[in-house]
């Protein structure tokens, strides 16, 4: 920049200057809550864009960046995440907003296979759901039981029905 000073009777001077021209505002970052649902595998993700709600810079925003944008079945609920959004001169600012995550990936599957059991020496025998669990699934880990789960001699001959139930980690079952 050149500086030039002129009296009252005209006589002049001037000077050059440099002038550094800096951006110290910080983006105004701006959140939103959102609700996202755990796919058939138990796993959600987000992005940036669905946190940001807006935000704003004086000289335009660089980057967005997310301290969480991965779910799981042990994130079910209000998940806290934060959102930083920098400018492009490097001043950077953070929101927080809610994730709130859940299953809608339905209903445990159970599939059942038939099973053979041979008594012991006291004429006992017993099963785990393991024994005839044909692959079931769930989205959110699983607790199985079977019933009845022991025999003994006087059911030698005559198949027996069983009953697998899985339950996954938010209630939901199937036999």
């Amino acid at each position: 920049v050149t500086l030039t000073v002129t009296d009252n009777n005209g006589n002049s001077s001037n000077c050059t200057v440099n002038v550094t021209v800096q951006d110290t505002e910080v983006p105004d970052a701006i959140c939103q809550d959102i609700s996202v649902s755990l796919n058939a595998a138990g796993n959600a993700s987000i992005t940036t864009n669905q946190i940001d709600n807006n935000s704003t810079d004086n000289c335009g925003i660089s980057t967005y960046s997310l301290n969480i944008d991965t779910f799981g079945c042990n994130d079910l609920g209000p998940q806290e995440v934060t959102l930083t959004v920098t400018d492009d001169n490097g001043n950077a600012n953070t929101c927080n907003a809610i994730v709130t995550v859940t299953n809608t990936a339905g209903a445990p599957n159970a599939v059942c296979q038939a099973a053979t059991v041979i008594l012991d020496n006291t004429g006992a025998a017993s099963i785990t759901p393991n024994d005839v669990d044909g692959g079931s699934t769930a989205a959110c880990g699983v607790n199985t039981m079977v019933t009845p789960n022991s025999f003994n001699c006087s059911q030698v001959g005559t198949p027996q029905t069983v009953t697998l139930t899985i339950t996954d980690n938010n209630a939901a079952s199937s036999s």
